[in-house]
Order: structure tokens, then sequence, then C-alpha cells
């Protein structure tokens, strides 16, 4: 298994990493990353009914769409993300979860898994997940809060009332739920990268084939390439099943960098 410990934070090379892992490599993966403020909607989803694109533009909020299902979710600095692919046999869908919820109560912490695979302390929501299937392979990626703006997150997934109209067309909405932060639960010396040093070795040490490995160059021109046609595009974007992308004059489209 490939152990990859992402250091970029391009919402849109990250997801076109996904993606990459996901249909173009034979090898099993275990990924940690992160991304810069964004949100990432599910691929069912109609963006105007789901993120307040005026907040999210004021803000500089990127706004992404992934290639699983589910509803939107909120990223930053303060977020976790997590992706496990291989075969069905590796990536089942409490896999992750539990190894996640183990590895919090390792910290003392009263975690559970929900019905939902969500991660959850007491009857807060600290990570939900989602999963996909191409061919043999199997990718389920989780998100897992620590010290996340809460507030921003809140209020920038809600449509705002000034933002493109909705499209009509059948798409999943999100559903809501009480969330926290991780970090609201462990001493004020356990920092963020602290955290995440300690995530990460609990979960590359528990797949015992586990390898470190770095994107070549290679992967980063093919990652570079998804990313261009797809992941930087309006019509992916922004898309919906009836409306092809969000009018490219519109003043409260999110930039693209």
């Amino acid at each position: 298994m490939w152990c990859i410990d992402n250091p970029y934070t391009d919402p849109a090379f990250n997801l076109a990493a996904e993606e990459y892992l996901f249909k173009s490599v034979n090898e099993p993966v275990c990924m940690v990353w992160q991304n810069e403020p964004c949100v990432v909607v599910g691929k069912h989803q109609d963006t105007a009914r789901e993120v307040d694109l005026r907040l999210a533009e004021r803000r500089r909020i990127r706004v992404v769409r992934r290639i699983t299902g589910g509803g939107a979710v909120y990223h930053d600095a303060g977020n976790l993300n997590l992706t496990l692919v291989g075969a069905r046999e590796l990536v089942m869908p409490a896999t992750l979860p539990e190894r996640m919820r183990d590895f919090l109560l390792s910290l003392g912490l009263d975690a559970r898994v929900d019905e939902r695979k969500n991660v959850c302390i007491g009857r807060f929501k600290v990570s939900g997940s989602a999963q996909g299937v191409y061919k043999e392979r199997w990718l389920f990626h989780a998100t897992l809060l620590f010290s996340t703006d809460l507030h921003c997150l809140d209020a920038v997934l809600r449509a705002g009332s000034d933002t493109y109209p909705a499209s009509g067309a059948f798409a999943v909405e999100s559903v809501r739920s009480a969330v926290a932060n991780v970090s609201a639960y462990l001493p004020p010396y356990i920092s963020f990268p602290g955290f995440r040093r300690r995530l990460r070795d609990y979960l590359f040490d528990a797949f015992p084939a586990g390898v470190p490995y770095r994107f070549t160059p290679r992967d980063l021109a093919a990652i570079g390439r998804l990313k261009a046609g797809k992941y930087d595009s309006r019509t992916w974007n922004y898309g919906s099943p009836s409306r092809p992308s969000l009018p490219a004059e519109s003043r409260y489209a999110a930039p693209l960098r």
C-alpha cells in the first residue's frame, strides 16, 4: 500500500489527485491531506442549493465538486481529509471510520461510528464520509474536524438569497448535522500539526504492507492535466443536471486560481 502524506493544499489539485489514484493506479492507497478554504459539493448536488456563493466569493472560499455522492462539506486549515483506495475487502465502508474512532479512543475521547458511517463524539459529528466504485477499485474518503472555523462552515453551507437560482432539477440535498471540533475535547497542548502527525502515523501503521510514497513528476503531470481539464472547470464545479454551468459573467462566481 502507498501511504501518502500529501503536502498540497489546492482543492482542485487534491480532488484530481484522488481521482488519479482511484482510476489510474493499481496500488492500494492511504492518503492524508488538507485543503485551503473551500466547499466541496457532492457529485449529484446543485451548487446553488448548497452554497452561499456571494459569501464564498467575499471570503475567497473555493467551490469544487468531487466524484462521490453525499452532501456539501467545508474544508479549511483546521480540517483533515483521509482517503483509502483499493479492493473492496480493504475499502469496506466501516474500515476508515473505525480506524478514526479507534484513534480518537486512544486519545481518551468518547468516540463512536453511527449508522451513516459518521464519527461522533457524544451527540456531535466530527467526521463525515463518502464512497465510490470504479471497476474493481473502491474509494472511501472522510473529513475530520480538528479546529475548523465552525461559524464560517455554518454560514457558507447555506444557499444565499441573492445567488443565481437553483435549477429545479433533481439534486441530492445535504443532511445538516450538529458538528464539533475534536480540539474542543483535547488538552490545549495538542496542536493541529501534532494531531495530524499522530493520526497519520496511526493510520499508516495500521497497514503492515504500507510504504511511504511521494508523487513523482509523472504523477504530478497526470494530476495537473486532470485538474486543468476537470476540477478547474466551471461546468464541473457549478453545473447541475439541467444547467451546464454557472454563467461566466456572474459576479458571484467563486474565483478560480
